[in-house]
């Protein structure tokens, strides 16, 4: 078994990757996991953007009716 790595997974816990395959997959995974954090990321901001740009077209709003 020389070819068996052991990796720390996000507890600490170590778990053991048996062959080239199964690295491959959990260099995939955490690939996947990473972008899907980052996607999570940029639609909390562009929802944030698109809060403010609502809130400020109310304003103009009001204001273009008090005309």
């Amino acid at each position: 078994m020389s070819n068996v790595h052991t990796l720390k997974d996000i507890k600490d816990r170590g778990h053991r990757l048996g062959s080239t395959y199964e690295q491959e997959l959990e260099k995939k995974l955490r690939t996947a996991i990473n972008f899907n954090s980052e996607i999570t990321d940029f639609n909390e901001k562009l929802q944030a953007e698109n809060s403010e740009y609502s809130e400020r077209e109310e304003e103009f709003q009001r204001s273009y009716a008090d005309i």
